[in-house]
């Protein structure tokens, strides 16, 4: 057998799935130079990244590599969908690893928070927000498109309008009032904030540079007197749960405007905020309600910190820093 015909004859392995990173790593490594011959630059890029890892992760890359190889000649080939499937076991393997060191690493501080709540319980919000899943209410009726995908400057315009409506359409039904329940403002058509015991949350959906929809969603919570320091991530469990995964994923059914806006993918769009509702109302905040209390859990910290460094806010009317003065003194300084 030649070494072309045994080159095509491993292709087309990996094209099915039947070949384990480590086999394609050691056949590909003893074989370079064999395979710069039959090879062009673009097609060893494509099916070995200068990155590449013995993954399936970067395995479904070579695949994808492969079925390039034998599209380009005219003889496109079925792949199978095996490096895929492993690739999100994998992902999903590293994520709870993650998840297990993220419980143990924060078991103390957990406890000794929790313990804190028991003793200074927060307010109970009630808010049936299950209740906004679905479809919005008073949703228009969706277009009916002649195209599928947008070709012209025209039709671009249109489904990015379109797509604009029923986004804006489910922040107004779904988004503003779990926010709202929560003690939140709008600070403009897609942020959301609130200021409680020196601590600013904010939402904000941040919209996609090309045009379109949204390319993301920031939330963040920082004490206000720390703003200029930077923000504080949410907790593991919420940040990298399984209500943050389901969210993420799909995320460009709400990001692109480059596909007409029909029933179907109005559907889409709807259900994608079900998704964010989620995240935000039965995560996000709630954790943001327990975290409201952190000012006065960490009191004696801030202010031994701040009277050790002189650091703070200062009182407007005297200079004095704020920690050293008594409780009758004390003026708000952000007024």
């Amino acid at each position: 057998m030649s070494f072309q015909d045994e080159m095509k004859r491993i292709f087309l392995r990996v094209a099915a799935g039947e070949m384990e990173p480590e086999e394609w790593e050691t056949w590909w490594n003893s074989n370079k130079a064999r395979l710069e011959e039959f090879l062009n630059r673009g097609d060893r890029g494509r099916m070995m990244p200068a990155l590449w890892e013995a993954n399936y992760y970067w395995m479904a890359k070579t695949q994808s590599g492969v079925a390039y190889y034998f599209h380009a000649q005219g003889r496109p080939v079925k792949v199978s969908g095996y490096y895929e499937e492993k690739t999100r076991e994998e992902e999903e393997r590293e994520r709870q690893k993650a998840m297990e060191g993220y419980y143990k690493d924060t078991a103390l501080a957990r406890q000794r928070w929790e313990a804190y709540l028991e003793d200074h319980p927060t307010d109970t919000i009630v808010f049936d927000w299950k209740s906004l899943l679905g479809t919005p209410t008073g949703q228009e009726p969706a277009k009916d498109f002649p195209y599928k995908n947008a070709r012209t400057m025209e039709q671009w315009k249109e489904c990015g309008k379109e797509l604009k409506l029923r986004l804006k359409e489910n922040l107004r039904a779904k988004i503003a009032p779990a926010a709202k329940a929560y003690g939140m403002k709008k600070a403009g058509p897609k942020t959301f904030v609130r200021e409680k015991n020196g601590l600013v949350s904010r939402i904000q959906f941040i919209g996609y540079f090309r045009g379109g929809g949204y390319e993301a969603m920031s939330c963040y919570l920082c004490p206000i007197y720390a703003i200029q320091y930077g923000i504080l991530g949410l907790p593991g469990h919420i940040c990298q749960g399984e209500n943050f995964q389901r969210m993420q994923k799909d995320w460009g059914v709400i990001q692109y405007g480059m596909k007409a806006v029909d029933a179907a993918m109005v559907e889409r769009v709807n259900r994608k905020f079900d998704d964010i509702l989620v995240f935000l109302a039965d995560g996000v905040l709630p954790e943001w309600q327990k975290i409201h209390s952190l000012e006065t859990y960490f009191a004696k910290e801030r202010r031994d910190y701040l009277k050790a460094t002189n650091t703070g806010p200062k009182d407007p009317r005297t200079g004095r820093p704020m920690w050293d003065l008594d409780p009758g003194e004390k003026e708000d300084p952000w007024r």
